[in-house]
């Protein structure tokens, strides 16, 4: 005799985990269908899911270098060399200029026709010939060249570079034979010789000489001026009274002035 069912039907037909009961189930028909012995599953229950752990955020620490003050090199007010002063060049001009048929300094006198001219710091530089007339077996000057100074030049001592310019016309005979430079006051007058040579040297037409001579440094008064004197020597003892000869004013006289 079969065992009578103890559930109602829609206890047996739940889903095993809404039964209410556990064990087994005698097999039975409904429908047509057999319920098997089926065993109840036992479901775990699920593990809560963990609360994540939470890295706390870390602030990185920041090392901080101290600021530093750079080295500062303190600039350094270069001394001025001491350059030497420039000498003082004076270019011989077509200017003329007179005291008189004064020597300045030399013993000597002048030539029948003899030529006074300036020389000034940036002057133009003479053009003309300058005519001189000497006589035969004499010794004259002949031209003579006038350097206004400035009021604060250093009158030192050193070297005077003297020049000469012949020019188209000069006969045999004739002879640069000495040259001076003098300091002279505002009236003309000699107050010393700065410098004085001999040379005695023939003379070509058409040629620049120059001369080196030594002078002394110098004291001035106010209005003093330079005066150089250019001496002749004509060797001629025969023929015409006097010999003609042409030279120019346009050469550089470099002084030791500053």
């Amino acid at each position: 005799m079969k065992r009578k069912i103890k559930y109602p039907i829609e206890e047996l037909l739940k889903p095993l985990g809404e039964k209410k009961w556990q064990g087994n189930v005698y097999g039975a028909r409904f429908d047509g269908q057999i319920i098997m012995n089926v065993e109840k599953e036992d479901i775990p229950s699920p593990s809560p899911s963990p609360t994540p752990s939470v890295t706390p955020s870390v602030t990185p620490s920041i090392s901080v270098s101290p600021s530093v003050t750079p080295s500062v090199t303190p600039s350094v007010t270069p001394t001025p060399s001491t350059s030497a002063l420039a000498i003082l060049s004076f270019q011989q001009t077509d200017n003329t200029f007179t005291n008189g048929d004064s020597n300045a300094c030399s013993p000597y006198g002048p030539v029948y026709t003899y030529n006074q001219r300036t020389a000034t710091i940036g002057g133009a530089a003479g053009t003309s010939d300058i005519t001189c007339q000497i006589d035969n077996s004499s010794v004259q000057w002949g031209l003579q060249s006038k350097l206004t100074i400035n009021s604060g030049t250093n009158w030192n001592s050193g070297t005077w570079t003297v020049r000469l310019r012949t020019s188209s016309t000069m006969p045999t005979g004739i002879r640069l034979y000495e040259i001076y430079v003098c300091r002279v006051n505002s009236s003309n007058v000699n107050q010393s010789t700065i410098c004085a040579d001999t040379f005695d040297e023939v003379l070509s037409t058409d040629t620049t000489y120059t001369y080196n001579l030594t002078g002394t440094s110098q004291t001035p008064s106010s209005g003093d001026y330079v005066n150089i004197v250019y001496v002749f020597r004509n060797t001629n003892s025969s023929g015409a009274a006097t010999r003609t000869f042409t030279i120019k004013s346009n050469q550089i006289i470099d002084s030791p002035f500053t």
